[in-house]
């Protein structure tokens, strides 16, 4: 009985070892691949500066310009895909962008959209909750709620914002994070992936939206296919943000917030009723597919993983900024 107790626990830490082993390396490449769109930019910035000695106002007006120009992020993510695709080879283009389960009807992609977009409805509720509370204290999240809702100026940005950066994002969370994790459970690839790619934005209001519709398109690219959550992100960025942003910001704006605020309800109502009519099926899969909790121990206690969880956060804590008295 004591051998058979004995060869347990070695087991147990043989799977801790090469789960962590597994986690660490994924982190590893995911830390390549931000560190690369963080640096990238920066440094051509840098390039341009020191060139062209621009100071004092024209630096000011300088960076305010690059930062509505999105070349050097495309250019940032094309290079730090080179990370990726690395890191998965063969099965990223194999399985990860190629693995279908179910066949997609309309009626499903209608609801999963309505549930996307009740996400967006919490992002705004979470975004002026989160305001009020930080004013108490003398603070505001002002910056990170106008970074995480801006339009597009730029041709760049708006590539970038719509199209570019959607599929980017799916193809590193919902293809390669989400793929690597399977094998530990559905539900927990789903939800680790969405609280990576939530800290990926180290956006402390856009954070939390990215966690939420991470679980929607999680569960869209897992049981269906990436193409879809794709397609959903973009449907997002492109129709919902830029395209109702800029129509909104060229109504009055009286009625661009009626018409902002009564989208925003509508999909909450609708997500809400979907979800209460779901809810015995969410349970069912949930229970179905949930993996043992030692596992998600073992994953935001591995070293990478809190390398880049903490780096997130302190970058999203950077954006809080004093209130102007």
């Amino acid at each position: 009985m004591g051998e058979e107790v004995q060869l347990e626990i070695n087991t147990k830490k043989a799977e801790k070892r090469s789960f962590k082993k597994e986690v660490n390396k994924l982190l590893r490449t995911l830390l390549y691949y931000e560190t690369t769109m963080f640096l990238i930019p920066i440094v051509c910035m840098l390039i341009v500066v020191f060139k062209d000695n621009i100071m004092g106002k024209q630096l000011d007006a300088f960076v305010a310009k690059a930062q509505e120009n999105a070349t050097t992020t495309i250019l940032s993510i094309a290079i730090g895909m080179l990370f990726i695709i690395l890191y998965r080879k063969k099965k990223l283009f194999s399985y990860d962008l190629k693995t279908v389960q179910h066949k997609m009807k309309p009626k499903s992609f209608f609801r999963l959209l309505v549930c996307f977009m009740l996400a967006q409805s919490i992002f705004s509720i979470c975004s002026f909750l989160m305001e009020t509370l930080f004013n108490q204290f003398g603070y505001t999240l002002i910056g990170e709620i106008e970074s995480a809702q801006s339009t597009s100026n730029t041709l760049s940005m708006f590539l970038y914002a719509a199209f570019i950066g959607p599929i980017a994002e799916e193809i590193v969370f919902r293809g390669v994070v989400l793929r690597t994790l399977e094998k530990w459970g559905k539900i927990f690839a789903i939800v680790v992936s969405s609280i990576m790619f939530g800290a990926f934005h180290a956006n402390l209001i856009q954070g939390l939206f990215a966690i939420a519709v991470g679980l929607v398109l999680g569960y869209v690219a897992m049981e269906y296919s990436i193409k879809w959550s794709i397609l959903l992100h973009v449907i997002n960025n492109f129709i919902f943000s830029d395209g109702l942003g800029y129509i909104i910001d060229h109504m009055p704006s009286f009625w661009g917030s009626v018409l902002n605020y009564s989208i925003l309800v509508i999909f909450f109502i609708g997500g809400i009723i979907i979800l209460i009519r779901s809810r015995k099926a969410l349970m069912h899969y949930v229970e179905e597919n949930r993996t043992a909790k030692p596992f998600y121990r073992y994953a935001f206690t591995s070293t990478w993983m809190l390398v880049f969880l903490m780096a997130n956060l302190l970058l999203a804590i950077s954006g809080i900024e004093k209130l102007a008295r």
